[in-house]
């Protein structure tokens, strides 16, 4: 899937390229997706965790600590596991 990350000299025109983007590839999208017109995102969190997939869930949990990186269609699995303290990450 081609990414609709480009070089929009504006979040306006940022976010209108996104929203044509999203109605081509995505018009069936039924989750929140994260805008970042800074790139500070890419910067903070993927590049860091290696994480190249789109798209990619981040779930912290209640101490602040990344509990989980992966894709949206796991989190019915992991959010409750997180939410109820059973979910075990590594150190």
């Amino acid at each position: 899937m081609e990414s609709p990350r480009g070089d929009a000299p504006t979040p306006v025109e940022a976010q209108t390229k996104l929203d044509a983007w999203l109605t081509e590839k995505c018009s069936n999208l039924n989750y929140r997706i994260a805008f970042d017109h800074t790139g500070e995102m890419n910067k903070l969190w993927r590049e860091p965790s290696f994480s190249v997939g789109v798209p990619a869930s981040f779930v912290v949990d209640r101490d602040g600590h990344i509990a989980f990186i992966g894709h949206p269609m796991q989190l019915d699995e992991v959010l409750p596991k997180v939410l109820n303290g059973n979910w075990r990450t590594s150190a």
